[in-house]
């Protein structure tokens, strides 16, 4: 389990770092969220598979959810420390970045929208976006996802022992 968190994590990791490297860290796609989406789904179903064919084809579901969820876990950790290294050392511009973009969104959204309601936002989203309270709602989010996909993997894959 341990080796597939750190294939997940490295993976991640890696596609982020091609996304910072060619620029397109700040926006959002579609196909870069299905592209991180085919990743983790792929490895998660992919260790979930091979513990099956390990165990002589058999496969409890809670095995498959213990599977997905430690594997999530392992992966988000690695991912953190990733964005906590982006944010800080890396790119330490980067929220300030973050924030810019979304403020000319909001004015190009709503032209008519005053720059008082505009600097209010920002201050929410400013609280609302430190490094901390990102990292643990990325963790909850990316281990409920975790639970959804073991779930359906290990009910589909799924086979008990006949004692």
């Amino acid at each position: 389990m341990l080796i597939y968190g750190l294939i997940l994590g490295v993976s991640s990791v890696l596609f982020s770092v091609t996304l910072y490297l060619t620029g397109n860290i700040f926006g959002r796609s579609w196909l870069k969220a299905l592209t991180s989406l085919s990743i983790f789904i792929g490895i998660i179903i992919y260790a979930i598979y091979s513990y099956k064919h390990k165990n002589n084809s058999f496969l409890k579901l809670r095995e498959a959810l213990k599977m997905g969820i430690g594997i999530t876990f392992v992966a988000e950790i690695i991912s953190i420390i990733w964005e906590i290294l982006l944010r800080n050392v890396i790119e330490p511009d980067m929220t300030n970045h973050i924030l810019q973009i979304q403020q000319d969104s909001m004015i190009q959204n709503n032209p008519d929208i005053s720059m008082e309601k505009v600097h209010k936002k920002i201050t929410t989203i400013k609280k609302h976006n430190a490094l901390y309270i990102l990292s643990m709602l990325s963790l909850i989010n990316y281990l409920f996802v975790g639970f959804i996909i073991s779930l359906v993997g290990g009910l589909v894959m799924s086979k008990k022992q006949n004692l």
